[in-house]
């Protein structure tokens, strides 16, 4: 029986260069396949199977391809079952690095003893190990008053780099003392002679902050020894074990060894610039002499994932290692035309090649346009280019065949911004996460709601969900005019069915099983007859299919769980960005699609448009890691240009770039040096106050609410600072009252607030400690070491306050609250605020506000305009302010800051004011910055 489908495979075969052909043909022994951006090399590798098949004795269970992505896996099997049937597909086993690993973990335990046991823990589970690790620690050059999980995904990644490069934690720990020899050695760091500054031979501050910093790196690998005992005692091992237990298991176990040799007698791995160390190991494991047939395919050039600890440099070593690999080089590439192949090549000759030089690579014929668009400044930059994308799609270009590139996620969103502003159908490439589908909201907050009956905050949210048996109008309302205290009854005389339901699953969620509590959720509150009944909701439909399956594979590793462990897990795990229920969506019929570089390999399109071609924005070499270490993570211009030789090869017939000559406050902007010379410029029309935003006008229902906000509750000044940073969440926090769990740095200031309170009262430190204490033990966090942190903090910054001889000694006014009625902008509202405490001085009466925050940045202009609205308070209510302070006080210390009360301050203020109200009065908000309650909005639209 054929094990290939002779006339498909020879239609297929006879489309092929001769270079092709040779990649094709050469089954046996080592191949390094150098393959370019569109030189076919998928096509080639599914090809490639069906000539071992047909030439050979093997079998399709003799096969193995090894790719990095899950998507990469599913293309082949689609395209080898057009050659050899999907039988024979199913046959051959197709997987990732780490699936194939895991299947040797669970098909031969006896061989694996460090698995044996255990099951293997997923990004879910190992984060929230991480955050127990975190909460019963001790911190102390990893503490930080943010939360105490700041540090987790640095320590997960430190770990993972460390197991990755094989490098135990007594090396880490030698590299720390190491790297502290030197800095003590090293003489620029130390002062030369005595000075005011120090003694000579004495440490310079940035000597100290460089020990200091090392210090983490001791602390760091405590804590990856706490959490790989916490796995030990939990039985789990983590996707970062997986490779590493396999790569040992094999290379210890020659019998074994031998075993899978047998059974997969062709390699074939895919995209081998990306390999890293471990992956490389388990290809050496797998080759079963010097002459194995392992094919590997790949394009050094393309190796943009350094970062994750891809190496490109295996090219070399694979051919050493292999000293008869056939080295077969594609250099026709069937997506691009010349020119853009050309710009491309001559960008890549700066990077050194591992195999001996980058060959230049033959494209189509045609005329390529590559040109350069250099605007005035970032907002002409988006508007010109929107322009262009504009004119393409009248002129006949379809929008699927149009991409906007960025080197950044948010030069990508502001790109995608203008773009739907001016009608164009966009595609903001990337995840479709659960949480970020406004009417799929109202199911994450039902369940919260459901789990714990507590959470006052998911009932509202759930609420704003479109299926239950009230008007938007009913439940925004109910959401205005009650307090949470309040809520609960008034549902229960408003709409009892909705009250009902929520409370009947509640009473449930105590014995039933999460899934069929879910099920039934979905029917009892009306989302399934809901999401079922409107056509536009299909994308809806299939993530939350997504959420059950995510919920039935928690409850299938721990079965005990109830519905309220499962939210609980799910809530934390949104808490780190771990949204496992999402879908990706890359490419849309007739959208435009904007999206990253990084993401962007492996597309191609008709045009491509590479935008915020300036040198902050390409070549930064990003942030240092928070935590030292010896694994290099820095952004090199090799790097770099790699990411741009990716970008660049996206495009099939037209390439533009594009940058902006001055930044927004005018200061010169250097292009890329990336850039290359010579390009023809062009220069679209552009309006010089383009329409940036999409929802700017809200609806009359939201304008209604928020009017009744300004005359009922009143506007505070950190009310009005939160329309200024996010309308979306001012909306959300302030109008419907939505709120956010306490976080820790919250319950700081709260009980540090109001130990301060009381000490001014009394000056008595048993008075102001208990209040603090009182504060402390209201608070829901939950009680751990990372609570007594906490309450550590809170303590000390008091004993701080308490300890400080300042110059403000005589209060006259403590947590005072104050409100007027003002007209501004032809509108009667009310302006509110509580002040934390007025003192007299010699110059007159002082605002004060005190800041637990350990980041307080003095100049930021909103700290100016809280003390003016609150002078604005004070002096209408009578008092005559002249000055303000704010207090920040730490447990190290106290600082005071004056903060000037001019006519200036006051006439801004007012003029903040007036735009503000006017905004929120008519509906036309300004843009504000990214919001998780932006998705909440367009329930309103």
């Amino acid at each position: 029986m054929e094990k290939t489908d002779k006339a498909a495979f020879l239609k297929a075969y006879d489309t092929l260069n001769e270079a092709q052909k040779k990649a094709v043909d050469t089954v046996e022994g080592p191949v390094l396949v150098i393959a370019g951006p569109g030189t076919g090399k998928t096509h080639i590798l599914t090809l490639r199977i069906a000539n071992i098949l047909r030439l050979t004795q093997a079998n399709p269970t003799n096969i193995l391809v090894l790719t990095f992505t899950e998507s990469a896996a599913r293309t082949v099997r689609t395209r080898l079952a057009g050659m050899i049937g999907d039988t024979a597909t199913r046959d051959v086993f197709i997987s990732t690095f780490h699936g194939f690993a895991e299947h040797l973990l669970q098909n031969y335990q006896d061989s694996f003893p460090q698995a044996v046991g255990k099951r293997l823990a997923g990004d879910v589970e190992s984060t929230l190990l991480w955050r127990e690790v975190l909460e019963n620690e001790e911190l102390v050059a990893l503490r930080t008053t943010k939360s105490p999980y700041f540090y987790l995904k640095d320590l997960s990644m430190l770990r993972n780099d460390l197991l990755r490069e094989r490098i135990s934690l007594d090396e880490y720990r030698a590299w720390a003392n190491e790297e502290a020899d030197r800095v003590k050695a090293d003489e620029s760091l130390q002062y030369q002679r005595d000075s005011k500054h120090g003694a000579k031979g004495e440490m310079k501050p940035e000597g100290i902050k460089k020990l200091e910093r090392l210090e983490k790196v001791f602390e760091a690998a405590r804590l990856i020894e706490a959490y790989e005992a916490l796995k030990e005692e939990r039985d789990v091992y983590d996707f970062a074990d997986v490779l590493r237990i396999a790569v040992d298991g094999l290379a210890e176990d020659a019998e074994l060894r031998a075993t899978i040799q047998e059974q997969y007698q062709y390699v074939l791995a895919d995209e081998h610039q990306d390999a890293n160390a471990l992956q490389h190991a388990l290809l050496d494991v797998l080759a079963y002499d010097e002459h194995p047939n392992i094919f590997v395919v790949g394009d050094e050039k393309q190796a943009i994932y350094r970062f994750q600890g891809a190496d490109s440099s295996h090219f070399k070593t694979f051919t050493e290692q292999y000293p008869r690999t056939e080295v077969i080089s594609l250099t026709t590439s069937y997506r691009s035309r010349q020119g853009i192949l050309d710009t491309a090549h001559s960008l890549i000759q700066a990077v050194p090649s591992a195999t001996g030089t980058h060959l230049a690579l033959a494209g189509r014929e045609e005329n390529a346009t590559v040109s350069v668009l250099a605007a005035p400044d970032p907002l002409a930059e988006r508007d010109q280019v929107a322009q262009r994308i504009s004119d393409e799609i009248a002129a006949g270009t379809e929008p699927h065949e149009i991409v906007v590139i960025a080197a950044r996620n948010s030069t990508a969103n502001e790109f995608a911004e203008i773009l739907t502003a001016r009608g164009v159908p966009t595609l903001r490439a990337g995840d479709v996460l659960l949480s970020s589908r406004p009417t799929l909201r109202g199911i994450l907050a039902l369940m919260r709601a459901i789990a714990d009956p507590l959470d006052t905050s998911a009932v509202r949210e759930s609420l704003l969900a479109p299926w239950w048996p009230l008007t938007l109008t009913e439940r925004a309302e109910l959401l205005r005019q009650n307090r949470d205290n309040e809520l609960l009854l008034a549902l229960e005389s408003r709409a009892p069915q909705v009250a009902e339901t929520i409370a009947t699953l509640r009473a449930e969620a105590l014995t039933l099983a999460p899934l069929p509590l879910l099920s039934k959720m979905m029917v009892d509150s009306g989302a399934r007859a809901f999401l079922l009944s409107h056509g536009e909701h299909l994308e809806d439909i299939t993530l939350v299919r997504k959420l059950f399956m995510h919920i039935e594979e928690l409850v299938a590793r721990e079965p005990n769980q109830s519905f309220a462990d499962v939210v609980r897990t799910f809530t934390q795990a949104n808490e780190h960005g771990l949204e496992n229920v999402k879908t990706s969506v890359t490419l849309s019929e007739g959208k435009v699609t904007v999206i990253t570089a990084h993401k962007a390999k492996g597309m191609e399109f008709k045009k491509v448009f590479v935008v915020g071609m300036n040198a902050r924005q390409w070549e930064k070499g990003g942030m240092p890691t928070k935590i030292p270490s010896p694994v290099d993570q820095t952004r090199s211009l090799e790097d770099i240009t790699k990411l741009f030789y990716v970008a660049i090869t996206r495009a099939k017939d037209e390439l533009v770039f594009s940058y902006s000559v001055e930044s927004a406050d005018g200061r010169e902007l250097a292009p890329s040096a990336l850039l290359p010379e010579g390009l023809s410029p062009i220069t679209p029309s552009y309006d010089p106050l383009p329409i940036l935003h999409t929802t700017i006008n809200t609806s009359q229902l939201v304008c209604e609410l928020v009017r009744e906000f300004l005359t009922r509750d009143g506007l505070s000044p950190s009310a009005m600072n939160e329309y200024l940073e996010s309308p979306s969440t001012f909306f959300a926090r302030r109008v419907l009252r939505l709120h956010e769990p306490e976080a820790p740095a919250t319950a700081i200031g709260i009980a540090v607030h109001a130990g301060i309170a009381a000490y001014l009262e009394t000056k008595s430190v048993d008075t102001a400690e208990g209040a603090l204490a009182r504060c402390l033990k209201k608070s829901l966090l939950p009680r751990n070491a990372a609570y007594n942190r906490v309450v550590e903090h809170a303590q000390k910054s008091l004993a701080s306050y308490i300890a400080h001889t300042g110059t403000l000694t005589e209060s006259i006014a403590i947590e005072k609250g104050f409100s007027i009625t003002k007209e501004i902008t032809g509108h009667s509202v009310i302006l509110q605020g509580k002040v934390d405490a007025i003192f007299n001085t010699p110059s007159g009466e002082c605002i004060v506000d005190f800041k637990t925050s350990s980041d307080v940045h003095i100049k930021d202009e909103k700290h100016t305009r809280q003390l003016a609205f609150y002078d604005l308070l004070l002096r209408a209510g009578g008092h005559d302010t002249t000055q303000a302070t704010i207090v920040q006080v730490s447990p190290e210390d106290v600082t005071e800051y004056p903060i000037p009360l001019t006519d200036e301050t006051r006439n801004d203020l007012t003029t903040v004011l007036e735009e503000v109200i006017d905004e929120l009065w008519n509906g036309e908000w300004r843009k504000g910055e990214p919001s998780e309650y932006d998705d909440l909005l367009k329930l309103f639209t």
